[in-house]
Order: structure tokens, then sequence, then C-alpha cells
């Protein structure tokens, strides 16, 4: 059987560490903030690009002793034999598309975190789905 969303492709866009070897761990500042993004390159909605990305730590190294941040996009796109609806596309490209790119953007974390003999950061499984409905509606009282 034949997923109805096609993942094709994925890129790093972004990525910044900085570490201070003698800087000080202020916890308040080690919460990751995730960003999302969704372009379109057709009318119909049936490719998309989506962009998954991550900042954490301090850029200024002065409330923490690491900064990170990263961005990835994944080019995806529908072929469904069926008709769908604008809003099943939107699920589909928002919960499975993020599903299938933040274990890229984990790994990605991982990896460039534990260079230079640290211990590196290992973001946790997360539930995509409550992630994107907790920022929608984030940005929904932001708007009022």
């Amino acid at each position: 059987m034949k997923s109805i969303l096609q993942f094709t492709d994925y890129h790093v866009t972004d990525i910044e560490y900085k570490f201070d070897p003698w800087g000080k761990s202020d916890s308040e500042y080690l919460l990751p903030t995730f960003s999302f993004g969704l372009d379109f390159a057709d009318e119909e909605k049936n490719k998309a690009l989506i962009t998954l990305g991550i900042e954490m730590g301090d850029p200024e190294l002065e409330k923490n002793f690491f900064f990170v941040n990263c961005e990835i996009k994944g080019e995806f796109c529908i072929e469904s034999d069926e008709e769908l609806t604008e809003q099943e596309k939107l699920d589909f490209y928002k919960i499975n598309g993020v599903s299938i790119l933040y274990p890229y953007l984990r790994s990605l974390i991982s990896d460039v975190t534990s260079k230079g003999n640290e211990t590196p950061i290992i973001l946790p499984t997360m539930n995509i789905a409550k992630m994107i409905a907790d920022q929608e509606a984030a940005a929904e009282s932001a708007k009022s």
C-alpha cells in the first residue's frame, strides 16, 4: 500500500552552534523553541516544502554556556487516487510531514552538540500533533 504523503528529500538549511566551556548554566534558557513553516510549489497544494527549526540556549552565551540553532527543510508531495480537501492536505503536511522530519532534526542536534568532547543534547521524542496544536493555539491567542 502506497502512502498518500511522499517524502522525497530533506536539506539542512541553517545550523549554528556556540559553546563556552567556562559559561554558566541557567536551566531557564535550556527549553527549546521550535519553528514550523509550510510553502507550496503549486496551487493544488500537491507539493510542499516543510521547514522545521529549533533554537536552544543563549545566542550571546551570557545566560547559558551554549547556543544551538538549526533548520531543516523537507520536500513532500501528495499522491492520492481520491480527491482530498485542502484541510486534509494541510493536516497531512503539518502532522505527518513534521513527524517525518523531526527525527532528522533530533539526530542533527545530537550529532552537532556531541562534537568537541561535550555531552550531546538528546531531544526527547515528541507528540508532534500536540506540539503543532499548542503552537497554533498560542499564535491565535497572540493575535487577539
